[in-house]
């Protein structure tokens, strides 16, 4: 579930904006690809800490992934998830090996969750205003 909302709502809303700003004149430059995105597909390709560089570059602070802890927790679990890094306790509790402490640590995936689509939603209501 987490996947899905991080891999869909708000990823899409990323690559959404940078396709605009690359669609107006703004180059985005893919790190691994070596060369500048044209197309949304290019966009796709482009890692999401590059294109959140690229956001906050061009005034989208809520994008900046120094002020914006909330950024860096959420790929965090996105990557953790997607690569199996958590244990599922038989009580049903998720917990996520954390390399700073050295520990496994609950993580509440369904708070975090809920935090992510109310992100989300944030992002949405920024193209709405921007469309307006």
């Amino acid at each position: 579930m987490y996947l899905w909302e991080y891999e869909g709502r708000f990823s899409f809303c990323v690559n959404i904006l940078c396709f605009l700003l690359v669609s107006t004149g703004h180059d985005l430059y893919d790190d691994y690809g070596k060369k500048y995105a044209t197309s949304f597909e290019d966009i796709e390709s482009i890692s999401i800490s590059r294109k959140c560089q690229f956001l906050t570059h061009h005034g989208f602070e809520i994008f900046n992934e120094k002020k914006n802890k909330d950024l860096e927790k959420f790929r965090k679990i996105r990557n953790d998830v997607a690569h199996y890094k958590l244990s599922v306790r038989d009580d049903g509790r998720i917990t996520i090996y954390n390399k700073k402490t050295k520990n496994w640590e609950e993580i509440p995936l369904i708070l975090v969750h809920g935090d992510l689509l109310e992100f989300g939603s944030d992002m949405l209501s920024i193209f709405y205003e921007c469309l307006k």
